[in-house]
């Protein structure tokens, strides 16, 4: 997530002019001097008030829950919970914010759809929004029954229904509209379904069922059927034959962006992973005080049984510090990959001696991530067990801040901000269009939080020329631009 910087204020407008990045803009938008237009910067926002309207008719919606939750900077995590009165609104008081913020909100009324909205990660403190009108449309009850292949219900099944989401500077989101679990005679029901439900499909999961997917048709007559798949089973054991306690099975060669945790064997090594597709795939055996181990497999009815013996593993030690070399306390540490799979589950924290240790590693190279907040990740160090600790510098992240204009000399509105980057040894530049934010009141803040050697800013805007930087220095520090945006012919 993008992290960013206060502004500093009217008494920082000549050190603003002197650091301004010197850089060149292209399609027709132009750098100008920040002694132009950065003035004395708009005052900090004490609340947000939400109108909530139905969209049919723009009536208010009393009784609405509105959730907020604002994280970054100096925030670790709030969560407000509001209900609208008569008038359909709902006042949030903000926190005290010095750094920029992330901020989502989510509202729900009895027979409407639920709206999401996502302000942005990088929102400058005096860029808060202070109004927001949510239209909330009107929904609809649906629900239906899921059954086996021989027609008998399923209870424990979670159903969910997740939508894209529109209200938000960012591309390829979604949110969950409702979710539902099957009771006993299989059934489940659910409020809140859009009126129009084509193109819509609910998920079902179950973890003795292969998961599925239904289209979602209008009204409680939805019929699933979920496929209980084939299974493999094997044993864990150390060298010598004797089960290992904690011993666990990870099935696949990635389990990043996999909701499933590793399968526990039983107490003799034992175990069954069940709900599964006929695939060559693979298995990885891990427990503690072990090296993990990976076998090749088959999938398929009759398949033969899978025995480990596992070896006692080695011992990692890494130390992080920053630049100055002092110790980082509190630095996550995750195993990522290793031989080309990403299935180890080792996931550490430094102590106050900036040191993490790993008594289970295999004896090859492992990838690490290593990441902690107002730091610059690094995700690339192949690392193999030694006797010595590994030493890792950290540096710190890189604050990019703005002022747009049009030019008339007059703050733009709105517009979107996304940043790019270069990695070290690469020519490809990187654009997180993921994670573009939006800039409000002509000003905008994003942070660089992953390692490179060259960043870049792109803003577009309503009825302007987009704007792109030449290359930023990451070795200069924080970066300050100043950007004056040509209208569209």
């Amino acid at each position: 997530m993008s992290r960013v910087l206060p502004s500093r204020g009217l008494a920082g407008m000549r050190v603003w002019c002197m650091l301004v990045t010197v850089i060149t803009a292209r399609w027709g938008s132009v750098l100008i001097c920040g002694a132009e237009v950065f003035g004395q910067p708009s005052p900090h926002p004490e609340t947000l008030t939400f109108t909530v309207v139905h969209d049919a008719d723009g009536e208010p919606v009393e009784g609405a829950t509105v959730s907020v939750r604002m994280w970054g900077g100096n925030i670790k995590s709030r969560q407000s919970v509001l209900k609208t009165d008569a008038s359909g609104e709902a006042v949030l008081k903000y926190p005290q914010v010095d750094t920029a913020v992330a901020m989502w909100v989510d509202i729900e009324a009895p027979g409407l759809v639920k709206h999401f909205a996502d302000f942005g990660h990088s929102i400058a403190p005096e860029a808060l929004p202070v109004t927001k009108e949510i239209r909330l449309k009107a929904g609809r009850r649906v629900g239906g029954v899921v059954v086996d292949q021989a027609g008998r219900p399923v209870a424990g099944v979670r159903v969910d229904l997740t939508v894209p989401v529109t209200d938000t500077p960012k591309s390829n989101f979604v949110y969950q509209l409702f979710e539902a679990v099957t009771g006993a005679d299989g059934k489940w029901s659910a409020d809140g379904a859009p009126l129009e439900t084509a193109d819509l499909n609910i998920d079902l999961e179950h973890p003795e069922f292969i998961r599925g997917s239904s289209e979602l048709r209008a009204g409680l007559d939805n019929h699933s059927i979920l496929d209980s798949g084939l299974s493999i089973s094997g044993r864990v054991t150390d060298a010598e034959g004797q089960p290992i306690r904690g011993a666990t099975i990870t099935i696949g060669r990635d389990r990043w962006g996999r909701l499933e945790a590793p399968a526990a064997c039983e107490m003799d090594g034992g175990f069954r992973i069940g709900a599964l597709e006929p695939q060559s795939t693979w298995l990885t055996a891990a427990a503690p005080g072990c090296a993990p181990q990976v076998v090749a497999v088959e999938v398929r009815a009759g398949a033969p049984r899978v025995n480990f013996a596992l070896v006692p593993g080695k011992t990692t030690t890494i130390r992080i510090v920053d630049s100055e070399g002092r110790p980082l306390p509190n630095v996550r540490v995750v195993a990522d990959t290793w031989q080309r799979f990403r299935t180890l589950w080792w996931d550490g924290r430094t102590d106050q001696n900036g040191e993490v240790v790993w008594s289970d590693a295999p004896d090859e190279p492992v990838e690490y991530h290593i990441l902690l907040g107002g730091y610059v990740a690094r995700r690339n160090d192949q690392l193999a067990p030694r006797e010595e600790p590994h030493v890792i510098e950290l540096q710190r992240e890189v604050s990019v801040t703005g002022i747009v204009t049009d030019t008339n000399k007059q703050k733009v509105p709105e517009f979107k901000v996304t940043l790019g980057y270069r990695r070290p040894g690469s020519d490809r530049t990187i654009w997180e269009t993921s994670q573009s934010t939006s800039g409000r009141n002509g000003k905008f803040e994003v942070r660089l939080t992953e390692s490179a050697e060259a960043l870049f800013i792109r803003i577009v805007a309503p009825d302007c020329n987009p704007w792109e930087s030449e290359a930023l220095t990451v070795g200069d520090g924080d970066q300050r631009v100043f950007v004056r945006l040509n209208k569209a012919e």
